[in-house]
Parts: structure tokens; sequence; C-alpha cells
């Protein structure tokens, strides 16, 4: 065991796209020469910047009848060094107590819910977003986007709220302790991404945002929070001046002469480059509880690798729905799990490939050995079928979820922010922005080789990462042992 205790107290519609040279020039032209051209994806979605450096990214949808908008900023958990764990989330927070316009939380919250409007926001390891969803009028598109500005650009981060506001975000982790589906990717990850950025939690640990003085916060908000680093999506029914919209709230925002434009070149070998896994690794958080919480987690390639495609249908093939390998094998035919799954994430320089389950204590050696025994089976066993169900499923997906402006601008933004990539990322490909019809014809591209490549290369029992919460025996130890003694 790697430690004893855990530390922790378009609709679519298909449009004509352009073609691959046009996109790569005026990209160069964007990002190398500083020359502000508009990136025309197709009819509807437009790339572009503004002259203080904020990137935007619009797709007019005539058909739908609300719009989402959503500005994120590119800086999240992975950035934070030693002594700021967790500032991200607790910046996040402190921004919604009032703005140089909108003086208090109260006047804030108020203009949002007389809008209509849905909203909030989020911290990850990659980002921070603040977004609302309303309806599409010019004057609630204008309100809003001016709010989410000065939300961004101009809060007033009041010292006599930081204290409160602290011991709103360590009762949230308090909770989150009990949150054990969510608190076994916490564990699965600290041992897998060891020794990188990506190990700690997002929210940080309590003992580390107790320590976090007002000041580091706000020098963390001059050096993040700036139009070179944030970036602008919004996605529904337009108003027709949307890009006049734009500049004028936008552009009287300045540049800031200390923002850290390219952080993650900074630190991207020291912090974010995860070594070759040589063997696996066990973390177990003891719980006395009547369940336990598995997980098994591979470490894979970085958003900008091809494979994650053929990963993500290997993932519905193995636990996506009621016919995968996973759920036909531990629950239908065993019926020993409450819930089965499988997932991938992806970042600028790492990724993951995971299987989760909850079951009783009493089944969760039977569990464990019915999974190795299937990821032991899994090489050259995928089968034509498996993958054109998994390809319907995928669109379907895609599809379904794109029937919300929400979903889609989450689905944009989830582009736009790997834009630039870090100089220590080893694929070269220009990183480009794809419609829902370009996905999934990636996707139906995907064959059988491609698949069995990437359990070749990535599903290696000797690299796996087994995070648990519950009892545990010795006879699940003997298991594991055996799982961290192979080699291949």
């Amino acid at each position: 065991m790697l430690y004893k205790d855990y530390p922790y107290t378009i609709q679519a519609i298909r449009r004509k796209y352009i073609t691959d040279y046009y996109y790569y020039l005026i990209n160069y032209l964007n990002q190398s020469l500083n020359i502000n051209i508009n990136i025309v994806i197709n009819i509807y979605m437009i790339q572009g910047k503004l002259k203080n450096g904020l990137t935007y990214l619009l797709y007019d949808l005539p058909e739908y009848k609300s719009v989402t908008i959503s500005l994120t900023i590119k800086v999240g958990s992975i950035y934070e060094m030693s002594k700021q764990k967790g500032i991200s989330h607790l910046l996040e927070h402190m921004v919604f107590k009032g703005t140089k316009k909108y003086k208090n939380s109260q006047d804030l919250m108020f203009l949002l819910d007389l809008y209509g409007a849905q909203y909030n926001a989020m911290t990850m390891k990659h980002l921070t977003s603040y977004y609302s969803q309303s309806l599409c009028t010019t004057k609630i598109v204008k309100a809003i986007m001016d709010i989410l500005c000065e939300l961004v650009f101009f809060p007033k981060l009041y010292k006599s709220e930081f204290a409160k506001e602290k011991n709103v975000v360590l009762d949230e982790l308090t909770n989150l302790q009990s949150n054990y589906g969510s608190m076994v990717y916490r564990i699965t990850d600290y041992i897998m991404y060891e020794n990188t950025e990506y190990a700690y939690p997002i929210g940080g640990f309590l003992e580390d945002i107790k320590n976090i003085k007002y000041k580091d916060m706000v020098n963390y908000w001059e050096t993040f929070y700036c139009p070179e680093n944030v970036y602008l999506t919004v996605s529904g029914k337009l108003p027709k001046n949307i890009k006049t919209i734009i500049n004028n709230i936008f552009n009287k925002v300045p540049k800031k002469n200390n923002c850290i434009n390219g952080y993650l070149d900074n630190i991207c070998d020291k912090h974010l480059t995860l070594p070759m896994q040589t063997e696996s690794k066990f973390i177990n958080l003891k719980k006395q509880i009547a369940s336990s919480y598995l997980q098994l987690s591979f470490p894979v390639c970085n958003n900008y690798n091809k494979d994650k495609y053929a990963l993500d249908l290997l993932s519905i093939i193995l636990g996506n729905g009621s016919s995968s390998r996973l759920f036909v094998e531990l629950r239908e035919k065993h019926g020993i799990v409450y819930m089965v799954s499988t997932g991938t994430g992806y970042y600028e320089t790492v990724g993951n490939f995971s299987i989760n389950i909850i079951t009783d204590n009493i089944n969760i050696n039977k569990s464990m050995s019915l999974i190795i025994d299937i990821l032991v089976k899994l090489k050259g066993s995928i089968t034509n079928k498996e993958l054109r169900k998994a390809k319907e499923q995928m669109k379907s997906k895609l599809i379904l979820g794109m029937e919300d402006t929400s979903q889609i601008n989450n689905f944009l933004m989830n582009q736009l922010i790997f834009i630039n990539k870090p100089s220590c990322v080893k694929e070269k490909e220009v990183f480009k922005i794809n419609t829902l019809d370009r996905v999934v014809k990636i996707y139906n591209k995907v064959n059988i080789n491609d698949i069995h490549n990437c359990i070749d290369k990535y599903i290696k029992l000797n690299r796996v990462n087994i995070g648990l919460i519950g009892e545990y025996n010795k006879e699940l130890i003997t298991i594991c042992n055996k799982l961290l003694n192979t080699t291949e």
C-alpha cells in the first residue's frame, strides 16, 4: 500500500466545414502573430479574439429559445502551488460577493433571478467557469453578459467577507467527505497522479483552506483573471448584434501587465508531466459502512491524442449500459453490485480510464476477481458488433445532449479551453474546434484495430491504480497483491 491514511480531516444541422488549411492559417495568425481574425467554423459558428486578448466562440442556433453564456478562466487546481491548494475554488465563491457595478451579492442574485436566469459556477482541475442560461432576448443577453463580465473582471473581493466564505467552503469540503462516490475518485487520483499537481483534490484539504491568506487570493485573481486567459462561449438563439454587444461589454476590460498567460508552459515539465507508471498502486480509506466503493483507474493519453476516441468507445463497451460487459457479468449474472460504470477523463498532459462499482462488503472480493478476469480476457476479444453498438450509443449521447443550450455550450467550452497547448505536449497537430457532426464522424472512423491497440497500450494490469472506501480483509489484500505483482 502506498500510504496508510488519506490526508483529509445541437440539435445539429449539417453545415459546410471550412478547409483544414484555412483553419490552420487563421489559427496561426491569431496565436503566433497576434493578429485578430475571426475563424468562421461554419455559417453559424464563429471563433475570434478581442483586442485585449479575450477569446470567444459564438454558436448561433436560431431554432432554440434559450441562450447559454459562459466565461471560463484557464485556471484550476493544477495551477495551485503548495501553499495555495483550494484557492481557485475559494476565489470562485468570493467573486459573487459583489462587484464594482453590483455592490453586493443580493444585487447580483436579484438581477439574475429577475431575468429568469439559471446560473452557477464550477472549479475543475484545469479551469474555472461562470455560466448562465436564460431566454434569448437582446435585453437579457446584454444584462447577463454584463453581470458575468463584472464577476470575472471587476469583483470587489471584500476582505470583510473572506473569513465567512472560508467557513462556507470548509463546510462544503466537510460534507464532501461523506460523499463516498466522489471521494473514491479523489483518493484514486491521489495515487495515480502522484508527484504531479493533478494528484490534489480540486477544493484542497481542510488545512489548506484554513491557511489561505486574503492577500494570496487577491494576487491569484490579479494573476489569472485577465482577458488573455479568459474564454467566452455563447450558444443558442443569438441577437443579430451579438458581436457589438460583446465588444461594448468586454473591450472595456484592460490588459494586465502581470497576467500569466501560458502559465502551464512554466510548470509543465516539473509539475504536470506524469512519468511512466511501472507498478500498480492500492489505497484504502477505511470506513465502517455497509457498502464498498471501488475504483480501478489506468493512466491514458491526454486530450490532444486521437486515442481518446477509441478509449471512449471501449469505455462504453465495458461499462456503459445494461448490455455492457461489466454490467452483464457483475449485475445480471452474479447480482453482486448496485452500480457499475466506466468513464474517461482528459486534461492537457494526462488522462484516465476508470471502472467504478458499489457493492456490499461481503461481495467486494468476488467483484474484484470478476473485474480482473474481464480485463485479462479483454485483449483481442472486442467484436465488430460491440463496436457498432458503442458507436450508436455515443452518437445518441452526443445528439441528445445537444437538445439543451447549456450542454451545447459545455461541449464547445471544453474544446475552446484547450486551443493553446502547453509546450511539453508531444502531439504537434493543431487543435481545432469540432462541431457535433465532425465529432460523430471521428467516432465512426474508429475501427477494431484502434480499440485493440488502445487495450495493448493502456489497459495494463501492472499499471492499474485501485482505490477502495470501506472495510477490507485479507482475501482482498491477497487479490490486490496478485494484481500488484502482475508483469506484462
